[in-house]
């Protein structure tokens, strides 16, 4: 099955302005959130939409990590339902729009995935590097599976560095699921959908969305 990484788009044609989203109204507390556990007593933001946007089915928020959130419109999570997709939560926003307050829209999230990862490690090419610096280059590493590599990323970041890649080989013929996220990943992370579910998007004609074959999306990602 093929896949496509999602992302928002820029055209202003379909979205009106971009960014879409200006300051929030309330900023939540999603950036003091600790991802690799469950969810909990989550305070959601309060999106502010740009008067000269245009109201899509995703809204992408520029203080949002698109990694880990994306806002939607109810009517998308009732689509989702009619396809295969990772267990996801999701919660009441209160979106602002000139003079309106929308009720929706959702705040929806996957979960760090714990066994669906699709690194094939040993062809893959890792390296160590200082986080504030990209061009560091501290030494390559070898990394045997993702539960190695999840507790490299923890302890690396306790020490300011951060995995770093070369080369970067997903092997997706195990992946089954219409819509996914991969997490951690030095590169290419995100959500995925599958290439049935793109279609499908594009032709309920839901806005506000962008597809990019993943070899697009950096030229050190290889996909087998």
């Amino acid at each position: 099955m093929k896949y496509y990484w999602l992302t928002h788009s820029i055209d202003n044609k379909e979205i009106g302005h971009y960014p879409q989203c200006d300051s929030p109204k309330a900023i939540g507390n999603l950036r003091d959130l600790d991802y690799l556990k469950p969810i909990k007593n989550l305070i959601t933001p309060e999106p502010v939409i740009n008067p000269k946007a245009k109201l899509t089915t995703y809204i992408k928020g520029s203080y949002i990590s698109s990694s880990k959130f994306l806002i939607i419109k109810d009517s998308f999570v009732e689509f989702l339902k009619d396809f295969d997709v990772v267990d996801f939560k999701t919660w009441d926003l209160k979106v602002h729009y000139k003079s309106e307050i929308l009720n929706n829209y959702k705040l929806f999230h996957m979960p760090i995935p714990t066994k669906d990862n699709f690194i094939d490690f040993e062809k893959s090419d890792f390296y160590l590097g200082d986080i504030s610096n990209w061009q560091s280059n501290m030494g390559k590493i070898r990394i045997n599976d993702y539960s190695e590599y999840i507790n490299l990323v923890e302890s690396s970041m306790k020490e300011n560095k951060m995995i770093k890649c070369n080369k970067l080989i997903l092997n997706l013929e195990s992946a089954k699921k219409d819509f996914f996220k991969t997490a951690r990943y030095p590169i290419g992370g995100g959500y995925y959908v599958s290439e049935q579910l793109k279609e499908a998007i594009e032709e309920k004609k839901y806005t506000g969305m962008a597809f990019k074959e993943i070899s697009e999306l950096d030229k050190r990602i290889k996909v087998l």
